[in-house]
């Protein structure tokens, strides 16, 4: 996975292979505990979208720019040429089952 740095120029060179972008943050478990995940599917969906995340600690400007005021972490987008999808939370609130792989592939199923 790279940086949103990257990927700012990346969208703009290669708009046809849609990105996965995450907002996360090393103070949160959720963010700490779907990094393996996006890991994962970064090299299982590595012909079909480009993934990247920020971190909000370190990246402030980028967060400040592209994550919407209000939003917590972990947040993510998928965006294509044609519009920007917010990833919807999960409704259950159980860590072990939020943000799971299997969610994560339904989402990148249904937009390829």
């Amino acid at each position: 996975m790279r940086n949103l740095t990257y990927a700012e120029k990346h969208l703009l060179e290669n708009p046809e292979q849609p990105s996965v972008v995450f907002f996360t943050s090393d103070g949160c478990y959720l963010c700490v505990a779907l990094k393996p995940i996006l890991d994962k599917l970064s090299k299982e969906y590595c012909n079909d979208f480009n993934f990247y995340k920020v971190n909000i600690s370190e990246e402030k400007e980028l967060s400040d720019k592209f994550l919407p005021k209000g939003e917590g972490v972990p947040t993510g987008f998928v965006i294509t040429k044609e519009k920007v999808y917010k990833i919807k939370d999960p409704e259950k609130s159980d860590p072990k089952s939020w943000y799971s792989e299997g969610y994560l592939k339904n989402i990148l199923d249904l937009l390829k």
